[in-house]
């Protein structure tokens, strides 16, 4: 008797197989959508103050690490920087 052939059933997302699986395609279906605006609005923050501190640095004793699978970055950013007293004027340009 011949063998019967083995027919992969066809492949949908939206099936049970694939759901209980998540991450099966990378990160799968449970991904955060969010990460990449939370990225985002850390560049903004930071675009807007870094220029109203002085003298900005690691602080002393830093050792870079990494985590994360998809929005891979540093464990942690310790900062220093010097004190600069506002001026008038100086949040004109975030109103």
């Amino acid at each position: 008797m011949p063998a019967t052939p083995v027919v992969d059933p066809p492949f949908s997302i939206l099936s049970e197989d694939f759901a209980a699986d998540p991450y099966r395609y990378f990160a799968g279906l449970h991904q955060c959508a969010g990460a990449a605006f939370a990225r985002a609005e850390l560049e903004t923050v930071a675009a807007l103050l870094l220029p109203l501190l002085d003298g900005v640095r690691l602080a002393p004793g830093f050792r870079y690490r990494e985590t994360g699978l998809y929005t891979r970055g540093p464990v942690a950013l310790p900062l220093e920087f010097t004190p600069v007293r506002a001026t008038a004027g100086t949040f004109r340009h975030l109103g």
